[in-house]
């Protein structure tokens, strides 16, 4: 059994640990127990002290090679040791770019292999595969729908992504006539078209429908009347976000305006790959909203819609 799993299994049953050290030949670098004392299935008190005998692990004294290796390899061999000292290191920040390689293969490693390793915490870079970036689904037909249900093919394939606004000539619901606010952000272009395989690997286009009124101006009043969830006004924010080398995570969150005194809570807007540079992404403009982005989960930019927006 694992150190960890030992531990809370022993601590659910109200026991106390202490724990010991032995090196073994056939150790594996993550710590397993090699015995215990009492031996399993004496019985004993509450609060009684359990004496655990722990693998030492193999005496690592530099970062390995990881190169060619799979995440799940390398989070299976996660504590190593340095001069007696356990020294830990792990797998902090994953980049990703698109490579013949199996998916989650290791390409590029910092610190690099033959780092010495002293006695702190060391977090590693890596980048890894994501495969040759073609997949067999194919693009649906989003045409009409809100550029929100967009969001899970971005979340799913993370590709590079250019959203635009489009002004509406001939795409009009049947609910919508003479004298109504259209409803914006509605999908009205998109490359790849329908039925065209997905290529993450390939830059996709989103063409949606932007606030406008068909054939008449509103009044300030009837457009306040019309500020409803249906007809809500849209926008799209440009994240002038440093660019890398590789793709790395990118989280947008969002905090709703509060409303009748009720603290708004923090949820996640859209998360995806990307190396970074100039992204444009939609949002409904609400007053009082504010989105913040992180990478390698520090937030790196921010902006609170105003309320005379």
């Amino acid at each position: 059994m694992q150190l960890v799993e030992g531990i809370l299994e022993l601590q659910q049953r109200n026991l106390l640990v202490k724990i010991s050290e032995q090196s073994s030949s056939t150790s594996k670098i993550q710590r397993e127990i090699l015995s215990q004392d009492p031996k399993p299935g004496i019985s004993v008190r509450e609060n009684r002290m359990i004496q655990l005998v722990v693998d030492k692990g193999k005496q690592v004294q530099a970062i390995p090679r990881l190169l060619g290796k799979t995440l799940t390899d390398i989070r299976e061999n996660t504590v190593v040791s340095s001069d007696g000292l356990d020294t830990y290191f792990s797998i902090g920040y994953i980049s990703k770019m698109f490579d013949e390689s199996p998916v989650g293969t290791v390409l590029g490693q910092y610190p690099p292999q033959g780092t010495k390793l002293g006695n702190e915490f060391v977090t590693m870079r890596v980048v890894v595969s994501r495969g040759s970036g073609t997949f067999e689904e194919s693009m649906p037909d989003m045409l009409g729908l809100p550029f929100e249900d967009f969001f899970p093919i971005i979340e799913a394939h993370s590709p590079s992504f250019i959203f635009y606004f489009v002004e509406d000539t001939q795409f009009i619901l049947e609910t919508e006539t003479e004298g109504d606010t259209l409803i914006a952000g509605l999908i009205l272009e998109q490359v790849p078209v329908p039925d065209e395989s997905i290529i993450s690997s390939n830059t996709m286009y989103i063409g949606i429908r932007e606030n406008m009124v068909l054939n008449q101006e509103l009044s300030e009043e009837e457009a306040e009347a019309l500020d409803t969830t249906e007809y809500r006004r849209v926008g799209i924010m440009e994240l002038p976000l440093t660019e890398y080398e590789y793709d790395h995570e990118i989280t947008i969150y969002i905090t709703p305006a509060s409303t009748s005194g009720v603290r708004a809570i923090k949820r996640q807007y859209l998360k995806f790959l990307s190396r970074g540079g100039n992204i444009a992404i939609p949002y409904y403009i609400q007053p009082g909203d504010k989105y913040t982005v992180e990478r390698f989960g520090i937030e790196v930019w921010s902006r609170t819609i105003p309320n005379n927006t």
